[in-house]
């Protein structure tokens, strides 16, 4: 790119010219900037662009880009524009001085402004879309920003231009009577410039790719030409129109020309005019010939006389009778009614889409019609902050039946309040089944949350679509309602069964309560089809369970003393085949706790896809419990706590994501070591496309900062907390500390702004520390040098750990000796001494802990002649390997417990500290 170019320099001069008026805090000052300077700036610039085009001859995918670039600066300028207005209006209309220069020098300037953009918005996309037309990106992009430029100049007039709503006081109207010009000027060019982009809308191929942009730009120039020409015009041709009438006419012959053309549109379009607006057409058609025939008799009676003298003379005058040109209040009535049809039609239809869009990016859109928008204004609709979320959830009305499956979504620069119905779309969370399940909407309207009726619900094989329709709100979500059945346990006994699938039963056994219980009792389905996908994408994660049914939930009110097992009757999809040495298990468990339960355990009887499972029913201190079944990998059962978080994570209980660290590059500051960091829980299964993405945005991970991998709960809140030699650049309102509260597949990040500030108490990092909400212990910490952060380009930036030197070495001897200590224990000789004081029995309970199957032991036992010390011997070498390590000291502790042998494993904790191995005294004492 040529840096030299005008072009460049102009963009560059534009986003100057907004970022100067966005500095200034001062609201007054603001406005009187705006007024002073920059309104006319952006004039200026409209007519340097106007001369720019004029002399284009061909427009390449380079100058495409460069026009881009000008005009989505040019539409932030108009942006901040409108915001500076719509902070200070309330006080300009209240101060006669302000009041004053408003309506003699703003509002003609903002209307010269409207004209101008118009005008070159629709020079450059004629230009564009007639001659220049390559269909690349950046002529694609280029369509999109001259339609936003053209759109923010309508919506910044429609705001500030309404003589309506605030007429010219009396006092003024004199000083302002040349306004009237200026308006029809404008009006006129804005009209011109509407007719040559609606011909070049109908010269247009079907399904162009620029055609939504070029709808767009047309919908919302009508409605600016009609918006003005009724709130503008009408009010100041009061008393005024005899002074323009030459003027009139000159704006009625553009609009004169322009109807037919909206019309050709629609025809192009396949689009009709619904017969009640056609009808009132056709009435104004008849009143108008009517007055022209009038006019014709009339001029044809005041001619008889002189025909009878010149009979030629009477034909010529005939001829040049013509019908009388319709009034200006005619033809505004009838730029009103072609406005209705044009956007009735379009919009009606699909073709013409009007929304605003999370400027944040969240999955949700608010559309409206372009008369709706002085009530929306700069209303958007999006995600709550992560700050305010876990208030927001307290706040919400949901049963225990009921499951939130979106974000938060929330009005900010509201409430939405219009007086007719705008449509909400936005895409839910994944839901298991989601085509046969209905999901419902509650909206918040005045701190009260209500349900929302006729919420249509598009489900495609990627993602679930909602919308709905409503004139009031502060916010809204999305849940799921999978209720309960009500079933009363007696002491006699009673079975439930399953309303949608009398298969599904739970039998609770005679005298299982003292006293009659009620329970509430339903199926909690799987999502299958995203267990396969987090199969497919996280490897390592899902290893041990082959497949798992569906689980049944029972619920109680209070506490429940159970003194007899229940049967629980469930489904699976089961096939032993998959998978050699597998075996059934059952899972039982609460909000807090998990159990595997193998056949030693419970009863699993299995009929088909039936299994009927006898254990042990609701935990005495806990209201709930679940059970379900599944096939897991016999090896596994040495690993409980592995199937447990498998288990948590295919049920949706948990999801395995990690804390990722990100580094803003376009924000980076050397000078102050000033950077913006964006920390975001990421579900494992999306993290290769979450970088990939962020890449594209700018956004580099911070070397060595990934946290391990966090079995995260739904509506789970941390802390995150900010130390060593760095000042927040913005206020959170909450310190150095930050609330992060994950939502299943919704934005789970806060951007942190920083730059260093030194402080030698302080440790010399910028630290990011994340725990548990209310634990001081750490559970991921983040340490980048505050040096790098001045130094070093931001691929280069790496997390270290804060560890001290003698910190450092103290960790390193500690491993040493817990490795030292390792092999002492795992020598030969200590594990002689063990197999001396097992069993047969205790080894062959321990081999199923340790995964040496039973087949090998009998071949030990035959090698060794019977002797079960040797045979012990042979069966604990087989399992150490060549060499021992610290973790599977852990782990023979850990299954000596398991196995009932809790003497050995304390003996062999208290001779691992003394840093040897065991002896026969050990077990003598």
């Amino acid at each position: 790119m040529d840096e030299n170019d005008v072009l460049i320099h102009m963009s560059e001069d534009i986003k100057k010219c907004w970022m100067n008026v966005s500095d200034i805090s001062n609201i007054q000052d603001k406005w009187r900037r705006v007024e002073d300077s920059t309104i006319t700036t952006a004039i200026r610039i409209c007519m340097k662009l106007k001369g720019k085009q004029c002399y284009l001859t061909k427009l390449e995918q380079d100058d495409a880009f460069k026009f881009g670039l000008v005009y989505d600066e040019f539409s932030r300028l108009l942006y901040t524009i409108r915001l500076a207005y719509g902070e200070v209006e309330s006080e300009i209309f209240s101060d006669e001085e302000l009041s004053q220069r408003f309506y003699e020098k703003d509002i003609p300037a903002l209307l010269e402004l409207w004209g101008s953009c118009s005008l070159i918005s629709a020079d450059l996309m004629v230009a564009l879309l007639i001659d220049n037309w390559n269909s690349t990106d950046d002529h694609d992009d280029l369509a999109k920003s001259l339609t936003v430029c053209s759109t923010s100049c309508v919506k910044q007039v429609v705001l500030s231009c309404d003589l309506v709503q605030h007429p010219i006081p009396d006092n003024i109207k004199d000083s302002t009577k040349s306004t009237v010009f200026t308006v029809i000027e404008h009006l006129t060019s804005a009209c011109d410039s509407l007719v040559k982009i609606v011909k070049c809308a109908s010269c247009m191929e079907e399904d162009h790719s620029a055609e939504d942009a070029i709808l767009n730009m047309i919908t919302w120039s009508l409605y600016g030409l009609n918006y003005i020409s009724v709130n503008v015009l009408k009010p100041i041709l009061v008393g005024n129109s005899e002074d323009v009438e030459d003027d009139l006419k000159k704006y009625s012959k553009s609009l004169e020309s322009l109807f037919p053309l909206l019309r050709q549109l629609l025809k192009q379009h396949k689009l009709e005019p619904s017969d009640d607006i056609d009808s009132k057409q056709e009435d104004d058609s008849q009143n108008k010939e009517e007055n022209d025939n009038k006019n014709k008799q009339t001029s044809k009676s005041k001619d008889k006389n002189k025909a009878k003298e010149d009979q030629s003379v009477e034909k010529t005058d005939e001829e040049k009778v013509e019908p009388s040109q319709p009034s200006i209040e005619d033809l505004l009535k009838t730029l009103e009614k072609e406005y209705e049809i044009f956007t009735k039609e379009f919009l009606g239809s699909g073709k013409v889409s009007i929304c605003q869009e999370d400027p944040n990016g969240s999955d949700v859109s608010l559309f409206y019609r372009p008369e709706q928008y002085r009530e929306i204004a700069d209303c958007t609709v999006g995600s709550c902050d992560m700050k305010d979320r876990n208030d927001w959830i307290k706040d919400l009305p949901l049963t225990e039946d009921q499951t939130l499956v979106s974000d938060i979504y929330i009005v900010r620069n509201g409430p939405l309040k219009t007086s007719s119905d705008v449509e909400i779309d936005f895409i839910v969370l994944p839901v298991a089944n989601s085509a046969e399940r209905q999901i419902q909407v509650k909206v918040n309207n005045g701190g009260s949350w209500n349900d929302m009726e006729n919420v249509q619900q598009e489900v495609s094989e990627a993602k679930t679509h909602l919308s709905f329709k409503v004139s009031s709100m502060d916010a809204f979500i999305a849940y799921i309602d999978n209720p309960s059945e009500s079933h009363e346990i007696l002491p006699q006994g009673s079975t439930y069964t399953n309303a949608d699938n009398e298969e599904i039963q739970v039998k609770f056994l005679p005298d299982i309560v003292d006293s009659p219980v009620k329970a509430h009792i339903k199926v909690v389905q799987h999502d299958s089809k995203e267990v396969t996908s987090y199969r497919e994408k996280c490897l390592d994660s899902i290893m041990g369970i082959i497949c798992l049914s569906d689980a049944v939930e029972i619920r109680t009110d209070e506490e429940v003393e159970v003194k007899k097992n229940m049967v629980v009757t469930v489904r699976m999809e089961d096939n032993p085949n998959t998978e050699k040495d597998s075996q059934l298990v059952v899972i039982r468990y609460n909000d807090t706790q998990v159990q595997v339960l193998d056949k030693s355990q419970c009863r699993i009887t299995k009929d088909g896809t039936n299994f009927k499972v006898e254990c042990k029913g609701l935990w005495r201190e806990r209201s709930t419990c679940c059970i379900a079944v599944a096939r897991v990998k016999k090896i596994f059962l040495n690993m409980r706590d592995s199937l447990k978080k498998e288990f948590l994570v295919m049920s949706g209980k948990v999801q395995m994501c990690n804390l990722m660290t990100y580094i803003d590059d376009s924000s980076r500051d050397m000078s102050k070591g000033g950077a913006m960091f964006w920390l975001d829980f990421v579900e494992k299964n999306m993290l290769q496309e979450d970088i990939e993405m962020k890449l594209q945005l700018g956004f580099i991970e911070v070397k060595n900062s990934r946290s391990k991998d966090l079995a995260v709960k739904q509506n789970q809140t941390f802390d995150l907390a900010i130390e060593g030699q760095i000042k927040l650049t913005l206020s959170n309102g909450n310190g150095q500390n930050f609330k992060m509260t994950y939502l299943k597949g919704a934005d789970n990040h806060v951007t942190i702004p920083i730059e260093v500030k030194r402080d030698q108490e302080k440790e010399p990092f910028a630290t990011f520390k994340l725990s548990e909400d209310g634990s001081d212990t750490p559970i991921h910490v983040v340490a980048i040098p505050v040096r790098d952060l001045s130094e070093l380009s931001s691929d280069d930036i790496a997390s270290r750990p804060m560890i001290k030197l003698n910190e450092n070495n103290n960790a390193r001897d500690e491993l040493k000796l817990k490795e030292e200590a390792a092999k002492c224990v795992l020598a030969h000789n200590s594990l002689m001494e063990l197999s001396r004081e097992l069993s047969e029995r205790d080894v062959r309970k321990l081999s199923h802990q340790l995964g040496v199957s039973e087949d090998l032991i009998d071949k030990f036992k035959d090698q060794m002649d019977g002797d079960i010390v040797r045979t012990n011997f042979q069966t604990l070498c087989e399992w150490r390997g060549k060499t021992g390590r610290a973790t599977m000291v852990d782990f023979l502790i850990s299954s000596l417990r398991t196995c009932g042998r809790s003497d050995c494993a304390n003996i062999i904790g208290q001779v691992r500290s003394r840093q040897r191995g065991l002896t026969r005294e050990d077990f003598n004492r």
